[in-house]
């Protein structure tokens, strides 16, 4: 919030924070606002499952800590003015209501939507960057879509290995020479993690980083139905990290956040926790109590 609203920067050797409209896009301890959202953003949901799963089943001393966790997670969210990740986490909170309280979905989305009204009210530089995701001739969608236009190309010339891990960068101009694209468009990688792959490691490499994917998702869901309600914290954990690979895949669709090596740590974190509590469940079904 310091960040957001006076520009202040603490034990940095060089200024990194950059003024929009009067503030300053937040980004903690990191040099980028969006590494910033999407590390940010994975264990704040983690912390929403369990008070989300414990209302009713615990007291609230065990959930006042992962409910003030959530509240400063989800407000340094919103501080990072990181509009892929604000959509990321609206989906990522409409699957916890799917997943925890079906019946509740239209309850618990008009009350999402009734609180990103009042933000939205609250603070007009918030409404700008909202507003502006319809904006498809804005600068930023044209670098977007210029960039996943050479990744795609590089795929059609490379369709099985692509280009080579981490090697889109090099290619990029020549496919803008290819495709008529002016210079001063944005370089780099694709914005894109499927993109990102098709162009560096072609359709080979995408079903392997899919196929990847899918099976922590497909773990996470499991484990989630498999402990019961009397095991709040197993079940929370399973539930959270679930949420946290939908945020970081949503996230995915806008930023290539796998090629950013904080965010990527911060999701092999929880795929290891994730397996840990695997082995143990699988100790759980053959002796009970175990946990």
């Amino acid at each position: 919030l310091i960040q957001l609203l006076f520009g202040l920067e603490f034990f940095r050797s060089r200024k990194v924070l950059v003024e929009w409209g009067g503030y300053y896009r937040a980004v903690g301890f990191f040099n980028m606002p969006l590494t910033f959202a999407y590390v940010i953003g994975m264990p704040t949901l983690v912390a929403l499952s369990y008070v989300v799963l414990g209302i009713g089943r615990t007291s609230w001393k065990n959930l006042w800590i992962p409910f003030v966790a959530t509240l400063f997670g989800g407000v340094a969210v919103v501080v990072s003015l990181t509009r892929g990740a604000w959509l990321a986490m609206l989906v990522s909170a409409i699957m916890a209501l799917i997943m925890v309280a079906r019946k509740r979905v239209i309850a618990g989305g008009v009350l999402v939507m009734g609180l990103v009204f009042l933000i939205l009210m609250q603070n007009p530089l918030v409404a700008v960057r909202v507003s502006s995701l319809g904006r498809f001739q804005s600068q930023t969608y044209m670098d977007r879509w210029a960039l996943a236009q050479a990744n795609w190309e590089m795929f059609k010339d490379h369709p099985l290995l692509g280009v080579g891990l981490h090697q889109n960068y090099r290619y990029v101009e020549k496919y803008y020479d290819k495709l008529g694209i002016d210079y001063t468009i944005m370089k780099g990688h694709a914005h894109n993690n499927i993109m990102q792959f098709l162009g560096g490691v072609g359709s080979l490499g995408v079903m392997a980083y899919i196929g990847f994917c899918f099976w922590f998702l497909w773990l996470s869901v499991r484990l989630y139905r498999h402990f019961g309600q009397d095991q709040l914290f197993y079940k929370s954990l399973a539930l959270g990290i679930f949420l946290a690979q939908v945020f970081f895949h949503v996230g995915g669709l806008s930023e290539c956040n796998f090629m950013d090596a904080e965010v990527k740590h911060m999701l092999i974190f929880w795929w290891s926790i994730l397996v840990l509590i695997w082995y143990e469940s699988g100790q759980l079904m053959t002796a009970k109590g175990r946990l």
